[in-house]
């Protein structure tokens, strides 16, 4: 499958994001408007990100910062044309861990810079070292003198531990032959690092085939700024081994095609981090066997980061073995049957992404085994682990916690949260075939906590222990009603979408899903393109496999016939490229022609292109029939001559009874209707209707609605049709555009002072004029 475009929607952990946007007018007035899209998020990264505090600043500009539990926004106004705009002291950045750091944003944009004390706070050449407990106010400098367009899309800020460049004191560079580099070799580099006592190895873009060892403790090796290297083993041997304390390993690109193990830290290291990497192709090649590991812990060690990294194409074949395949693999015991312990505490696993894990036998997106307690696994994505390729009845495990026998304690105090857990076993009839966690061996399981994760795998989770129940209140099960439950060997999530408890122990679930989550925590971009470049090449496939607050995006044209849309939340989009959706003719003399009906609530439909083929006179291209519906920037044709005398149905239609929360906004609907009925509040805006026939706008009223009808305009309307209007309202409603429909004057009134090209309105039979 192709890769999802795929965004958290809820749940920032960490120093919490910093999210802008720059709109309409500044309290003051200050600002007068440029024509440019001004709205921009920014997030957190970097190995000491967890450390940083983000909060409004104490000052009078403090009123544009918006604080919530998670989150920061600012929201300047609108911004002078032409000239250069200075907002001082927005917003802070504190330092409130144990040790010092350096802080610098990034942005796309040569429009605005963000400074301090009057100096860029951009970019590495920028950054602000920040002791414990120290601060810096963060100012933001906006250039429209020659700006069009998007101003800034995205900015990321970063927190380091310690920030180095090239020709810095104790900086080590490394690049290929023929450059200014002082080693051509990542090994030669960190070995002359070692014997300088250095603090750094900065390594430039370049292909190195060689395995490489860090035994000098506090080392950073990292990709130099801007740069892409690419560091293969040549051998089979670990790409990269980490035998010493406080190394950092940043920014590189890790392969092992022909070996077992990307990156691989030994027993002796401990405040390791490992941050920004990517690590593929382990595994993956001809020669290849035994077990792999992305990346791999083998006990006694403490104060382990694993941040922000991509695993991907992890390999194992079977080759007389049982092998495994894992991204992330920390084990305090590397036998099967342990003999000794080797604890690994204070674990952090936050903001990877974790994909294509295959096995012939068991695959793992992180597996976690024998004495490992204090964990964090937080804000990762693991889809496309595929276990039992051979079909022999193994398995595959998102997350799977295991080991530790008899005395020997297998892992606890884990915290699970905030995951997108994807997995998948070939065997259909496994007694968990594909397991988004699993809780298994001596774990406590009384002490592993999971929330706010969306179980995507056909069985959500299993606990094998005994050893009390595993806490997964608030998660995403994949359905509005929870997980299902089974019983061992029944073949969990088989033609379900929703996952599944697998009971196990025989004497309960012994997972606590008491409270779950009825939409999910992640939203997902599915692409439909006819042509086959998409995700799907069908809009119906692609509605079949969306789930709640799922984007559908369409590119190319297609002719749909009654599609329901049954899915809350989802929104279905015509992509940059443009969608034309045509609509036939129904062969059901009791349904109208239709391309969607919006059965569920919260549905969006946007930016498409609707024809509607041949005489259709039966013509609702979009039905509402679910509350809190929006129909966005549609434009809405039929193929048929002008003047025709149409029946009385409508191109967008809301069922009169029971809808309610409706918005429809600049739409063009040309020979056709916009039906508001509904039976709430119904918001009809910014809408053209050209050559109606009938009404261009009309409602049936029962009494109780609420309309917003403004800056609609009707247009080319000739009145055919008995007792047509530009709008019609069959009755009178609660109000019109917040006005209480006192009269029908008033309401009529109500209407015409907030469209100014409405012609006239039907108001309970009687016909009012501007």
């Amino acid at each position: 499958m192709r890769e999802h475009i795929m965004e958290r929607r809820k749940f920032i952990i960490g120093a919490g994001a910093l999210g802008a946007g720059i709109s309409t007018a500044i309290g003051t007035g200050a600002f007068t408007s440029v024509e440019a899209e001004r709205s921009f998020s920014v997030a957190t990264a970097g190995d000491a990100e967890a450390y940083l505090r983000m909060t409004a600043a104490d000052s009078p500009n403090a009123q544009y910062v918006d604080e919530q539990s998670d989150t920061l926004s600012v929201t300047l106004d609108s911004l002078n044309e032409n000239a250069v705009t200075t907002v001082d002291d927005l917003f802070l950045l504190q330092n409130e861990g144990t040790q010092a750091i350096s802080v610098y944003l990034t942005d796309s944009s040569d429009a605005v810079t963000f400074e301090a004390d009057g100096s860029s706070v951009e970019g590495v050449d920028g950054a602000v070292r920040l002791g414990v407990g120290e601060s810096v106010t963060v100012d933001i400098e906006v250039d429209t003198t020659d700006a069009s367009g998007t101003l800034l899309d995205s900015v990321t800020v970063m927190a380091k531990s310690q920030v180095f460049a090239a020709g810095d004191d104790g900086v080590v560079t490394v690049g290929p032959n023929g450059t200014a580099a002082d080693y051509s070799s990542v090994q030669a580099g960190v070995d002359a690092a070692a014997d300088a006592d250095a603090s750094a190895v900065l390594v430039d873009t370049g292909a190195y085939s060689e395995s490489v060892t860090v035994e000098q403790a506090d080392l950073t090796l990292q990709a130099a700024e801007g740069a892409s290297p690419v560091l293969t083993s040549p051998d089979g041997e670990s790409t990269v081994t980490v035998a010493a304390d406080g190394v950092t390993v940043e920014g590189l690109t890790v392969e092992n095609p022909q070996g077992q193990k990307g990156v691989a830290l030994e027993s002796s290291a401990s405040a390791v981090t490992i941050v920004d990497n990517v690590v593929s192709n382990v595994g993956t090649g001809d020669d290849a066997s035994g077990y792999t590991e992305a990346l791999s812990v083998i006990g006694g060690n403490t104060g382990i980061d694993v941040v922000d990294n991509e695993f991907s194409d992890i390999r194992s074949k079977k080759d007389g073995g049982a092998y495994t395949a894992k991204a992330i693999w920390m084990t305090a015991n590397q036998s099967s049957t342990p003999s000794e312990s080797d604890p690994i505490t204070d674990v952090t696993i936050r903001g990877n992404v974790i994909s294509n894990v295959t096995s012939d036998v068991a695959a793992y997106g992180i597996q976690l085994q024998a004495d490992i307690s204090g964990v964090e696994v937080v804000d990762n994505h693991i889809s496309g682990v595929t276990g039992d390729l051979d079909g022999e009845t193994d398995w595959a495990a998102a997350i799977n916690l295991s080991k530790g026998e008899g005395e020997f304690a297998g892992p606890s105090d884990i915290d699970v949260v905030g995951n997108y857990l994807s997995a998948q076993s070939s065997t259909t009839n496994d007694s968990y075939p594909g397991t988004a966690l699993v809780v298994e061996g001596n774990t406590a399981a009384s002490t592993i906590e999971a929330h706010e994760n969306d179980f995507e795998a056909p069985s959500g989770a299993v606990n094998k222990t005994g050893n009390g129940e595993v806490d997964a209140t608030n998660n995403w099960w994949g359905s509005v009603s929870g997980p299902t439950k089974v019983t061992k060997g029944s073949a969990p999530g088989q033609g379900s979408d929703a996952a599944t408890i697998v009971n196990w122990t025989g004497d309960g679930v012994a997972v606590d899903y008491s409270d779950y989550a009825t939409e999910p925590f992640f939203s997902e971009t599915h692409t439909v393109a006819a042509d086959g470049s998409g995700d799907f090449e069908a809009i119906e496939a692609a509605i079949s496999a969306a789930q709640p607050t799922d984007t559908i995006a369409v590119t190319g044209e297609y002719t749909l016939d009654n599609v329901d849309i049954t899915t809350p939340h989802l929104t279905v989009t015509a992509a940059d490229t443009g969608a034309t959706i045509r609509v036939p003719e129904t062969s059901d003399t009791n349904t109208q022609d239709r391309a969607f009906s919006l059965e569920a609530e919260g549905i969006t439909v946007s930016d498409f292109s609707f024809v509607a083929e041949s005489d259709i006179s039966n013509p609702n291209e979009i039905n509402v029939a679910a509350d809190n519906a929006t129909v966005l920037n549609n434009d809405f044709t039929r193929a048929i001559d002008a003047g025709t005398d149409l029946t009385a149905y409508s191109t967008i239609h809301v069922d009169h009874e029971g809808v309610t929360g409706v918005t429809i906004k600049d739409n063009t609907v040309e020979k056709g209707a916009i039906g508001a009925g509904g039976s709430g509040q119904t918001t009809v805006i910014n809408n053209t209707v050209i050559d109606s026939g009938v009404e261009g706008i009309y409602a049936v009223v029962n009494g109780d609605e609420e309309y917003i009808i403004k800056n609609n305009d009707v247009t080319g309307f000739d009145g055919l049709g008995d007792g047509a209007q530009a709008v019609k309202l069959t009755a009178l409603p609660s109000s019109v555009n917040g006005t209480n429909s006192t009269s029908l004057d008033a309401v009529a009134a109500a209407v015409f002072a907030e469209n100014e090209d409405v012609p006239s309105i039907r108001v309970a039979g009687e016909i009012f004029t501007p």
